[in-house]
């Protein structure tokens, strides 16, 4: 399982927080999520990592070399990959599109 330790104290540097806890109320989830997600007995789902991305300010390449040490495997490159779709997803350029390709089809 990866280790998002590098990436969570990334995150805490950035931002200036000095403790776990404030971390967790800044993204929303319990104090034991980040600690889990520390230690590897959990991973963070894609909308967390992608916060933890934000508020580090690192790439999605930068933040997959965090987690996996610098070395590639097929889920982390498909964690990347998810990652790239969900962060042009978000873009308002794709969502203009999406919505007057596919939505106006529907009516």
């Amino acid at each position: 399982m990866a280790n998002y330790t590098a990436l969570i104290e990334r995150a805490k540097q950035i931002q200036h927080f000095e403790s776990d806890n404030q971390l967790a109320k800044r993204m929303g989830v319990s104090r034991s999520y980040i600690s889990n997600w520390k230690n590897g007995h959990s991973n963070p789902d894609g909308f967390n990592t992608i916060i933890l991305m934000e508020l580090a300010d690192v790439s999605a390449k930068e933040a997959m070399g965090m987690i996996n040490r610098g070395y590639a495997t097929v889920s982390s490159m498909v964690m990347t990959a998810g990652v790239s779709l969900a962060l042009l997803a978000s873009h308002p350029l794709w969502s203009s599109v999406y919505y007057v390709k596919f939505k106006m089809w529907a009516y």
